[in-house]
């Protein structure tokens, strides 16, 4: 089963049990929750950590999570009011460069 298969119901589930999502034309088709609620489920479910981010042209936050215990990624976008959407998810993360190599 692929990391979306498994990630995306169990995001589901939480919007299910009381997480308000916050669609809109310009957000992510993914699940939106909490900021706090999607990186504890990242950590706890697939033991990721945030690697990196930057500010998209929208006003959002991006934000990507990886974890080189389980070798899988999520893209996260963050709205100002912390309403976090799933923007992409996958398996075999791979770092390519060392971030200190960044001018």
């Amino acid at each position: 089963m692929t990391l979306r298969a498994r990630t995306l119901p169990a995001l589901g589930a939480l919007l299910m049990l009381g997480a308000t999502p916050a669609l809109a034309d310009d957000t992510p088709s993914g699940p939106c929750l909490a900021y706090d609620q999607a990186i504890a489920h990242l950590s706890r479910q697939y033991a990721e950590t945030p690697i990196g981010l930057g500010l998209k042209t929208d006003g959002d936050l991006l934000q990507i999570f990886a974890s080189r215990k389980t070798g899988t990624w999520t893209v996260l976008s963050i709205r100002p009011d912390g309403t976090s959407c799933v923007v992409a998810a996958g398996r075999s993360w791979q770092e390519i460069f060392d971030p200190q190599d960044l001018v």
